[in-house]
Formats: structure tokens, C-alpha cells, sequence
């Protein structure tokens, strides 16, 4: 709706395919997801040289110390917990964050 040509991935199996081929603007990435989880995924990508920079927004209802510091680790952008941001906060972010890219 907002102009953006969005890929959308079921599983990590399925990220991890697009994000080679497409070398995506930005990745928005649930902690929760099969067969692996969010990070986990995160830290496979980051060792990839396409996956290195991109930035990615974590969106999560998993609100630890720990996932907290787990992301920071591996450079998320944004941590965004559901249910507390808006449509057009998560909008600016990913706007703010493909310009910078």
C-alpha cells in the first residue's frame, strides 16, 4: 500500500532463500518462527556478505533482558515489542532505515 515491493517468507528456510536472491532494502523479522528461530536466522544471515549491513526491524512479543541483548548483538535496528507501536511508527522506521541504507 505504501509503495513497497514486499517479500514475505512462511519459515526461515524460506527468508534465508529470499534474502540471498533479493537483497532486501530492509528485513522485518519475527523472533518466533519455524524451524528455527528469528535470531538464530539472524546470525546465519549476518555471516552471509549480502546479509551483513542489511538492517533489520525485530518485531517480538518477547520483551527479556535476554532476546533484548541477543539482537543487539547482531545489530538490530529496531526492537519493536507487538502491541506497542503503531502502523505508522513501524512505517517511519522502515523509512528512516531504508534512506540511511
Amino acid at each position: 500500500m505504501e509503495g513497497y515491493d514486499v517479500l514475505s517468507a512462511a519459515d526461515a528456510n524460506e527468508a534465508t532463500a529470499l534474502a540471498r536472491r533479493g537483497n532486501p532494502d530492509i528485513i522485518l523479522l519475527d523472533v518466533s518462527m519455524p524451524p528455527i528461530d528469528g535470531l538464530t536466522f539472524l546470525s546465519l544471515l549476518r555471516a552471509e556478505p549480502h546479509g551483513e549491513k542489511v538492517p533489520v526491524i525485530l518485531i517480538t512479543g518477547l520483551s527479556d533482558d535476554i532476546t533484548h541483548q541477543r539482537a543487539k548483538d547482531l545489530a538490530v535496528k529496531e526492537y519493536l515489542v507487538k502491541t506497542q507501536f503503531t502502523y505508522d511508527q513501524l512505517l517511519a522506521l522502515i523509512e528512516q532505515h531504508i534512506r540511511r541504507a
